[in-house]
């Protein structure tokens, strides 16, 4: 084929190779189908490669296809090896087109770079520049080059023409029900391989340059695998792997030394029922990190006994936080001495490491820093950061209004939940729901505490129209997550705002080992000294301390000079951004400078000022080297007191169980769980959802308390699609008191008798009452909610 650009879209079934490219440049498909045809009595997509690219260059990109039932390979991509044939001149050598399938290809054309590569070494060494190229048959062609050829160049080496080489993506795809591999990469230049499903009788992915029959070239040089779910690979009843990386070079070349570089496998999730998931042979730099195995029984293993990780004359590979789930595999790693010397193995769930000694009667037993002959991957520390009367709408990711890049980066770096909301749009009932794991009516908050009367059980409200009470503290008989953690090992810590009772009923009472900067109040009186009228826990600040920055160097010290060798809990919740409205002085002037005036150029500030410690925070588990295991989980209590963007309703004005008032911000950084960094989830979700994540993420196993109403978010983690369900929301302070969403669909209800039904994907902004449209909707989420109030109510509040 001619040099060209090149862009395919759809596609079906057919004969030979689906899509083929010879010297071709920037190639992109988009989804492609290569599959049968339907209602086909065929059985076979293609007779060979469902897409097969040789010496091309530029970006080549396949994104979002499906490739099955072909009888070869999914994908290759390769470059050509010719051999010396003779030594005409200083300048000028005669090569061989070693294989009958590539008689007649183009190898190279004036102008090209190439390399030499001189046995018995397989490394690429001198480069030249094609002059001139004669061709003398389907096999044989003359090359001159620029420059004087390398002396030692002799008959039997090769050449691979550098300049013709590719960038390799391939995300989104599904290869899958086919023989042989769904991938063989043979280029050089950045490989990305994500986000696919694969599925193969052979290796899943394959690495082999070769010299000994295809020559096809080359060695990988940049190849990162992530975010991919393989299933039941290497069935074919020869040996393979899920990812098989073994160079077949001709006789004349060195067997040991290292050739495919720089391989980074990481976060894939790997469900097979054959054991071996990684076999490398002469890898350099390979790095198996993150990665979720399951040794499932679904077919009789090929090989039984094979180990997880082989590998065979390799340097330099780390091993590092792998989970390995299911069956027990018969061996974890078999490594020969070569690969022995310059590996390294860090924590990893359920893997028992032992290594077979190659050429050796000794089965030695390797041991970590912790001198251990088993290693568990180390429990995470988990950040919870909660801020008061936070609005959805109020970050810079929402609103460029306000300057929270610290914020924004957790998000990009995060799981990001789109739709989260709380049980109830309040202060005290919503840390209740919160710790506990259940909808705060359960637990007898319809209102936040006043605290007028420390020895009241229960509170009223005059002008609440449905005369509940409502509790004055959070009862000591209440299970929270932090006493949960705590028969982990967890070390608890409480940093800022309460608000679920005075001191007999304080954070330390409820399974924390220690508190700072705590007191009974809901929120200060001023974020400049002083800042309580009563009981201020920060007595000695200087008077131009800033409230927010003292809680957060308040969390940052505590990690700072954190020196257990058990994991901890640090719960952050902040006093800000509840009012008063009184930002920091030098954001104010910045804000102030942008336009923003009044209330909302402070609040703007103390927004800025919260998103400074968010930012120290990750910094100081950087610094201290454990921000690659720490969980930070970051939301709010209520919507904003200001605009909430275009969602309707907020903190006041009586609407406050719409989307404005009850959405609140929710992001999940967990560096364990990779593939699903930097996403978003649009299914709705509530905080009482913490709790049960909490004790999932801490002891490894789900959370099965009989009183949690949440549902853990681990799923999503993993990347799987949550369960639909029911979430309730109540509060009761005037005539809007309560709430049922389910998918998209929200039911607003008020004590005097209106009913008000919402799509949120269509109408986020709750214009336009659905009611006399869907009654019979209307009608059953209705019911469902008035169930819920009946059996959720503690008959103490009435």
């Amino acid at each position: 084929m001619s040099e060209h650009h090149s862009e395919q879209r759809n596609g079906t079934s057919c004969p030979r190779n689906g899509v083929s490219f010879e010297r071709s440049e920037n190639i992109k498909i988009t989804d492609c189908k290569v599959v049968l045809p339907p209602n086909s009595n065929r059985v076979i997509s293609s007779t060979a490669d469902a897409t097969h690219f040789a010496n091309c260059k530029g970006d080549i990109l396949i994104e979002g296809c499906t490739f099955e039932n072909m009888l070869d390979d999914g994908t290759n991509v390769h470059g050509t090896y010719v051999e010396i044939n003779k030594i005409i001149d200083s300048k000028t050598i005669r090569v061989a087109l070693k294989h009958f399938e590539q008689t007649g290809f183009k190898f190279a054309a004036p102008g090209d770079e190439v390399w030499f590569i001189k046995h018995p070494s397989p490394a690429r060494a001198e480069t030249n520049t094609v002059s001139n190229v004669k061709v003398l048959n389907e096999t044989y062609m003359d090359l001159t080059f620029e420059n004087a050829i390398p002396s030692d160049l002799k008959k039997g080496d090769v050449v691979e023409n550098k300049t013709w080489n590719p960038t390799f993506t391939v995300r989104g795809c599904t290869i899958r029900n086919h023989r042989a591999r769904n991938l063989i990469i043979k280029t050089p230049l950045k490989t990305v391989i994500e986000n696919n499903n694969l599925s193969s009788m052979m290796s899943a992915i394959l690495f082999r340059g070769e010299t000994f029959f295809w020559f096809e070239s080359g060695a990988v040089n940049d190849v990162t695998i992530r975010n991919n779910k393989f299933k039941n690979y290497a069935d074919c009843g020869k040996p393979h792997a899920a990812i098989y990386i073994t160079p077949r070079l001709g006789k004349d070349f060195d067997q040991t030394e290292c050739y495919d570089k720089n391989i980074k496998i990481i976060n894939n999730e790997i469900d097979g029922f054959n054991p071996r998931v990684v076999w490398a042979d002469r890898a350099e730099n390979l790095v198996i990190k993150g990665n979720r195995i399951n040794l499932n029984n679904e077919e009789k293993a090929p090989f039984p006994d094979a180990p997880v990780f082989q590998l065979e004359n390799c340097k330099n590979v780390t091993i590092e936080d792998n989970i390995h789930t299911g069956l027990k595999p018969a061996k974890v790693l078999e490594a020969d001495k070569k690969s022995r010397e310059t590996l390294k193995i860090k924590g990893s769930k359920n893997l028992k490491i032992r290594i077979i000694m190659k050429n050796l009667i000794t089965v030695s037993t390797l041991l970590l820093g912790s001198q251990a002959t088993a290693f568990a991957q180390e429990q995470p520390n988990i950040v919870m950061l909660f801020v008061d009367d936070l609005g959805w709408a109020d970050l810079g990711y929402n609103n460029p209004v306000f300057d929270t890049p610290n914020i924004n980066k957790l998000k990009s770096d995060g799981l990001y939940f789109s739709r989260a909301y709380v049980a109830s749009a309040t202060s005290s009932p919503s840390r209740a729901s919160l710790l506990t794991g259940k909808e705060s009516l359960r637990c007898g908050f319809v209102r936040h505490i006043y605290g007028k009367d420390t020895s009241l059980e229960f509170e009223t409200f005059d002008k609440d129209p449905g005369k509940m009470k409502s509790r004055a503290y959070l009862p000591l008989e209440e299970i929270t997550y932090a006493e949960r953690l705590k028969e982990f090992g967890y070390y608890n810590m409480f940093v800022g705002k309460w608000h679920l009772g005075t001191e007999p009923y304080s954070p330390t009472k409820q399974g924390f080992d220690a508190m700072y900067g705590t007191c009974e109040h809901g929120h200060p009186n001023s974020y400049y000294q002083p800042f309580f009228k009563t009981n201020n826990p920060f007595p000695k600040a200087d008077k131009n301390a800033y409230l927010t920055n003292l809680i957060g160097d308040g969390a940052v010290d505590f990690i700072n000079k954190y020196d257990k060798k058990t994991p901890f809990l640090l719960n952050v919740w902040y006093y800000g951004v509840h009012g008063p409205q009184i930002g920091r002085k030098d954001l104010v002037a910045k804000y102030e400078k942008k336009g923003l005036t009044g209330k909302y150029a402070q609040y703007a500030a103390m927004i800025e000022a919260l998103d400074e410690t968010v930012g120290e925070i990750r910094s100081s588990l950087k610094k201290k080297g454990i921000a690659d295991n720490t969980v930070i989980i970051f939301s709010a209590d209520q919507g904003g007191a200001f605009k909430n963007g275009h969602l309707r309703g907020g903190k006041i004005g009586g609407d406050a169980l719409a989307e404005g008032g009850s959405r609140v911000p929710f992001i999940i950084y967990d560096p364990t769980h990779k593939k699903m960094m930097g996403k978003t989830i649009t299914q709705p979700i509530e905080t009482i959802d913490v709790y049960p994540t909490l004790v999932e993420l801490a002891s490894g196993k789900p959370c099965k308390d009989k009183q949690v109403v949440g549902k853990s978010l681990v799923p999503a983690l993993n990347g799987k699609k949550l369960k639909d369900r029911d979430l309730f929301m109540f509060r009761s302070y005037e005539d809007q008191n309560a709430a049922i969403i389910n998918g998209d669909w929200k039911l607003i209800k008020y004590r005097s008798g209106k009913v008000q039904l919402y799509n949120i994907e269509y109408d986020e902004s709750e214009t336009t009452n659905l009611i006399n449209v869907y009654p019979e909707r209307a009608k059953d989420m209705l019911e469902r909610l008035n169930k819920w109030i009946e059996e959720a109510t503690p008959k103490e509040l009435l």
